[in-house]
Formats: structure tokens, sequence, C-alpha cells
């Protein structure tokens, strides 16, 4: 049975059901909230940023010999890798973004009672029966829910 609300008539907002349409920009604030990550190597200690890529930074990122300055189309260059057998830029993007979702998601999205918190975990927090419709080419959201109990991969 649904709803009809309070004694005012509205509906309290955990038992709307809405839709997001996340799109890109929607993490560019990650590597802001995730802070500079410590690790180490076979080399001693190290510090790096993380972050996932907007489609500006493709260019220098996935093709770091060529001139940025000359893309009038980053899926033409692409393309053009792809179709040569050039699968470089390919993997210099999936590598980014594998890198971004290790280190991000576990430092902002809690699980098990974990007390951090971050304006990501918040958003999902506040939408319990939302839907999330996503057309990133990376798996953040779909890696938050499922963190979060809320996403599997058998069921999309």
């Amino acid at each position: 049975m649904q709803s009809q609300g309070n004694e005012d008539g509205q509906m309290n907002r955990d038992e709307v059901e809405y839709a997001f349409v996340v799109g890109a920009g929607f993490l560019k604030d990650v590597g802001s909230e995730v802070g500079s990550i410590q690790a180490n190597s076979m080399w001693g200690p190290y510090e790096f940023n993380v972050g996932f890529p907007l489609v500006a930074e493709l260019a220098t990122l996935c093709f770091p010999d060529r001139d940025p300055t000359t893309c009038d189309s980053i899926e033409a260059w692409f393309h053009e890798a792809l179709e040569s057998g050039n699968y470089a830029p390919a993997t210099r993007l999936y590598d980014e973004l594998m890198k971004a979702t290790y280190y991000a998601v576990p430092r902002l999205i809690r699980s098990n009672g974990a007390a951090r918190s971050s304006s990501y975990q918040r958003f999902f927090e506040k939408f319990p029966r939302s839907h999330f419709i996503t057309y990133n080419y990376d798996p953040f959201v779909e890696a938050s829910l499922l963190r979060m109990g809320r996403w599997f991969p058998h069921d999309g």
C-alpha cells in the first residue's frame, strides 16, 4: 500500500522513489574529498592523488605524445587508436579509472558502520529508495551502491 503522506499531506522523502541521472562532472570533487593517498612500494613510501578525469583531460592523459590543443574530438582519437590496434590510450584511461575507484570508493563510502562520511555517502543515504542511472565511463556509482548493499551486478 502506498503512503498518503503525513498529516499535512506531504510525502516523507524516504518514502519517495527518485531517479537520478548521473553524468560527467559528478565526481569532480573526489580528489579533494579523498586527499592524498599514502602508499608503499618496493622503493619505499610515496604519495599520490586520485581523481576521475573529465573529457577535457583525456587528450593529455591518454595521448601523452600528441598535442592536446589539436584535439577536436577525443572520440575520434580513441577510434583512430583502436582501429590501428593501439590499445595504449584506452589502457591508460582504464588504469586511471580503476585506480581512482580502488582508492576512492572505500575512503568515500563507508561500510560496516565505519565512521567516515563524505558528500557522496550522504547523497546516497538521503535517497534510500532512489534509482541511479549513470552513463559515466567509470564504475563509481555502482561500486558505491554495491558497498552500501544497494546494488548488485546480477540485477543491474
